[in-house]
């Protein structure tokens, strides 16, 4: 079985600028292991392995904002909804399909020292009920700090864009637009 998902529609008057009407929502909740991630992977056809070759671009861009707090059932009282994430641009080394520049592959599973673990490129981003339009320069990426260390992200191989949002009780969140970008010439 395969997953596909739908656009969902944006609530009246809680659109950003154009005349878009449907973004990327996720709700979760109770994540106290590890926070709910989601991405896109360019790995299968009709990039085989390789991933995509972006590194004729600048940077990423996309919109983000988090919903308005619900009223937790039990309590009666607003849930404080998590308003920040990693987002990250894995390649095959960041990935652990392949040995870094030391000829050490990362560990890309849940057991083991953080230390081996991979660690891939990205940028941190904090963001509020309203959206917000965020900018990730490639120049501006970094490795988070606990895994395997690497000089610099393959951009002629991505194979995955991740958003990573940390452990926290309840996640609910919208995402649309993403893009790359390049600086006008």
């Amino acid at each position: 079985p395969s997953l596909h998902l739908h656009p969902s529609p944006i609530p009246d008057g809680e659109g950003h600028c154009g005349p878009g009407t449907n973004a990327f929502h996720m709700v979760a909740r109770s994540q106290f292991r590890w926070g709910p991630q989601f991405y896109v992977q360019y790995n299968n056809n009709p990039y085989p392995g390789s991933g995509i070759d972006i590194s004729e671009w600048d940077g990423l861009a996309f919109w983000i904002k988090k919903a308005k707090p619900t009223i937790d059932p039990i309590t009666n009282e607003p849930e404080p909804t998590c308003g920040s994430a990693f987002v990250s641009l894995v390649d095959p080394v960041t990935s652990g399909s392949v040995p870094n520049s030391e000829g050490i592959p990362c560990n890309s599973g849940a057991v083991g020292p953080d230390s081996g673990k991979c660690d891939a490129f990205g940028f941190g981003v904090s963001f509020t009920e309203d959206w917000q339009y965020k900018v990730m320069p490639f120049t501006e990426l970094k490795q988070q700090g606990y895994g395997v260390k690497e000089s610099a992200p393959d951009l002629t191989h991505i194979t995955m864009l991740k958003f990573l949002f940390p452990v926290d009780n309840y996640y609910d969140f919208w995402v649309d637009d993403i893009s790359l970008w390049r600086e006008k010439k």
